[in-house]
């Protein structure tokens, strides 16, 4: 495949942007929870196993067809809640990402990237109940740590030293989902989490050689078992 990038400002300029919305997002919470001397910070912390489907989206479109690729995710969670309603996450995942390749309805195997993912969330509890579904909005930042093709079997035919890569060590987007809170005791929860990150950078190294983009998008189900209250601040 021959790929191009954006024009050169625009991913320097969502780099930028992805980072200060995570970090607002992230540093609000106190702020918006009125904090303040003799108030204390509760910070729950949890960890999670989820499989997730991926593929690239290539523009203008080649006659080869990409596919969608599972992949197995892990990862940990931090959460601080806000108030009743809101909370805040920060989810760093070990996350495998990649794409099916066919041509004239053969498949040739597929690319398999994993990155070391960090995602901030804000999380919306939509209903005042024990067990209850929430929203979720955030964006992501992924750093490339493996890169490799492999055939129908998923053996590898070739692998990449990231920096060697065609694929670009650093991804960002857009993170938009739904989430499920099930209390399974005092102090502790399971939390489900549906996730769909659509990349808005070119991935592709190649820039200026032609007029396509390339850009990751991906479907995660994260099943985090969390600890409330774990670490405290403050008081």
């Amino acid at each position: 495949m021959t790929h191009s990038s954006l024009p050169v400002p625009w991913p320097k300029q969502l780099f930028v942007a992805t980072l200060l919305a995570m970090l607002i997002q992230l540093l609000s919470g106190p702020l918006l929870a009125g904090d303040g001397p003799g108030r204390e910070w509760k910070i729950d912390l949890g960890v999670g196993v989820g499989p997730g489907f991926s593929r690239v989206y290539v523009d203008p479109a080649p006659n080869v067809e990409f596919g969608l690729r599972p992949g197995f995710n892990f990862g940990f969670l931090m959460a601080y809640r806000v108030n009743n309603r809101l909370a805040f996450h920060l989810e760093p995942w070990y996350v495998q990402n990649g794409t099916e390749v066919d041509s004239g309805g053969i498949n040739y195997g597929g690319l398999v990237h994993r990155y070391l993912d960090f995602s901030g969330l804000a999380c919306f509890k939509l209903v005042q109940t024990e067990t209850f579904p929430y929203v979720v909005a955030g964006a992501h930042i992924a750093f490339l740590q493996s890169a490799r093709r492999v055939d129908v079997t998923g053996a590898t035919v070739e692998e990449f030293i990231p920096r060697e890569s065609r694929t670009r060590n650093i991804d960002a987007g857009l993170v938009v989902g739904a989430g499920l809170y099930v209390p399974t005791g005092e102090s502790n929860d399971l939390r489900f989490e549906l996730l769909v990150n659509p990349g808005l950078l070119d991935i592709d190294t190649l820039s200026g050689t032609s007029a396509v983009t390339v850009h990751n998008f991906s479907v995660q189900l994260r099943i985090l078992l969390v600890f409330q209250n774990l670490l405290k601040a403050g008081g």
